[in-house]
């Protein structure tokens, strides 16, 4: 079994009730917890939960919607992956105790110091090369899409003609990319680059994409009903930083929306000015069913010759 998970059954009676296992490793702890459900994004360990805990453990990057009581983080290795943890976990558990397990030499205490923002930290246990530390969530934060924690970083490429970007500008960009990051190494801990175009279809996450795709059209969605509605789609006319808001033209009229407001925006591709619209069929199209058939047939004896 592995450590954490000895450290968490030391502690066992703080785990009784609904118990929601963040990143949790694929062992027997689900056996040894039968009130515990797991999030887990690792496709290997998933797999070999499901084989041994059918519905047990949910995959994704978002907490699942279930309710749970308390909850322990599994300590990944990203500083940043941590954050997005706890801040997803605290945001649903106001008042409730968050625990954070991990090894020493993966920097536990160091981490530890991340769930100050959230209440005080008190260390629980310490065993197996692991420590168990605790919250009561004092501080509850809002919830933050997992999106928007992704760091950009925009990298020129030579002037070309405006054109869809496909997988082998993609893979142009991420061999370049890499060859450069292994000279510079910009980068402490371990990363992953992944290069990929957003689509035509592009999602919008800050004011200055809003800004950047003025005249064209969005599907937009509200956190908060405005004007009875919570889905619009039209022009981005404009963008006011100051104000903090987007302009749309929706139905022919003005929608004034908060920036803070709106929960996800996505370009609405003009296929046509893409070159990408599908072109109707020239000529007349051919004939189908009996009546074609017929006139086949018809035309095939009329070529046969006769017998006198």
């Amino acid at each position: 079994m592995d450590p954490r998970s000895e450290v968490l059954l030391r502690q066992a009676e703080l785990f009784q009730g609904n118990l929601l296992l963040v990143g949790l490793p694929a062992d027997d702890l689900l056996g040894r917890l039968p009130n515990a459900h797991g999030w887990c994004w690792h496709a290997g360990d998933q797999a070999a939960l499901d084989a041994r805990f059918p519905e047990r453990s949910q995959f994704g990057v978002n907490v699942p919607d279930r309710a749970f009581d308390v909850a322990v983080i599994f300590l990944p290795k990203s500083k940043d992956l941590t954050d997005y943890l706890l801040n997803a976990v605290a945001s649903r558990l106001p008042g409730a105790e968050v625990f954070l397990v991990g090894e020493k030499k993966a920097g536990i205490e160091s981490a530890a110091k991340q769930l100050i923002p959230f209440g005080k930290p008190r260390k629980l246990d310490s065993a197996r090369h692991c420590q168990l530390w605790q919250i009561t969530v004092a501080n509850a934060p809002q919830a933050v899409e997992l999106e928007s924690l992704a760091q950009v970083f925009d990298v020129p490429l030579a002037e070309q003609p405006e054109r869809v970007v496909n997988i082998d500008d993609c893979e142009r960009v991420s061999r370049e990319v890499s060859a450069q990051l292994d000279v510079e190494d910009p980068i402490s801990g371990n990363y992953t680059l992944e290069v990929s175009s957003p689509g035509v279809d592009r999602p919008l996450f800050t004011l200055e994409q809003f800004e950047r795709h003025l005249g064209e059209s969005a599907k937009v969605g509200l956190k908060l009903p405005q004007e009875n509605r919570r889905r619009l789609q039209g022009e981005i006319a404009a963008v006011d930083a100051d104000a903090g808001t987007v302009t749309f033209v929706v139905d022919g009229k003005p929608f004034v929306a908060a920036f803070d407001d709106i929960d996800k925006a996505r370009i609405i591709p003009d296929w046509a000015a893409l070159g990408l619209a599908p072109t109707k069929p020239t000529g007349p199209a051919p004939r189908q069913g009996s009546a074609a058939r017929n006139k086949s047939n018809n035309e095939t004896a009329a070529r046969k010759p006769r017998a006198e």
